[in-house]
């Protein structure tokens, strides 16, 4: 009986521990970033992506450390990472922004329409779990003030006005989830990781070189060929990159 309980508590200790070892592997990351051991902390960070400890923290500290050894590439792959899980983060976007300013590649976006440019800043203020959340609270909201509508004939004055607050605020908010739905599976994103990165005009490697891109570049993924990966910039240009030069947001 005593070794059964002895056995039991080591388990219990184990399972502990693992339950733990993500916090702890957090914590010992940031303190090698903070002691300046930022390709340590690099590794660790990736160790908790490894299994499976997916946060736009993690992100973010991820793009710090890759920052700090100037691997401009991957900060700017991690922080638009850590910016899809939280599009609101100050910080993130702060350091994106400071991180492209390294960049070579200074693409010039054609500008958009006003209403175009405040329509994607509105869709893209919440992720898009946040967003999925917001359409289930509100949707079940929505049928309880329905139920009250239908069975109390005595209702506060200001019922309708709140009901028809609800059914816009819902029918925003369905709309969001299913446009961001559908344009994440319908645009694939990606960043040059390498330094240099020959562009093709085709999926083979003794092709013409069509452009060059530097690490940072944002492109997105058109097709896919064995190796290789056809792309298109904002600008308009098109060419085929090696799969292992870029990373697929």
């Amino acid at each position: 009986m005593i070794r059964i309980f002895v056995w039991l508590s080591l388990a219990a200790s184990a399972i502990s521990q693992v339950s733990e070892a993500p916090e702890s592997v957090f914590e010992r990351a940031g303190e090698l970033y903070r002691t300046k051991r930022y390709a340590e902390a690099e590794a660790a960070y990736q160790e908790l992506l490894s299994h499976g400890n997916v946060s736009y923290e993690v992100y973010y500290n991820l793009g710090n450390s890759c920052f700090k050894q100037k691997k401009y590439g991957y900060a700017v792959f991690f922080y638009e990472k850590a910016l899809r899980q939280a599009p609101g983060d100050e910080d993130i976007f702060f350091n994106l922004e400071l991180t492209r300013a390294h960049l070579k590649d200074q693409i010039i976006i054609p500008p958009d329409f006003f209403l175009f440019h405040y329509y994607r800043l509105a869709l893209y203020f919440f992720s898009i779990d946040t967003l999925a959340i917001a359409v289930i609270v509100l949707w079940n909201l929505l049928l309880l003030m329905l139920l009250i509508k239908l069975f109390f004939q005595h209702r506060p004055r200001l019922f309708n006005f709140a009901l028809y607050g609800i059914v816009l605020i819902f029918t925003l908010s369905a709309y969001a989830f299913v446009a961001r739905v559908y344009i994440d599976s319908t645009k694939e994103e990606a960043i040059i990781l390498n330094g240099v990165c020959d562009i093709k005009s085709e999926p083979d490697p003794a092709a013409a070189t069509v452009f060059i891109l530097h690490e940072g570049a944002k492109v997105e993924i058109r097709s896919a060929a064995d190796e290789w990966f056809e792309i298109r910039l904002v600008d308009g240009k098109v060419g085929w990159v090696r799969r292992g030069d870029v990373g697929i947001l």
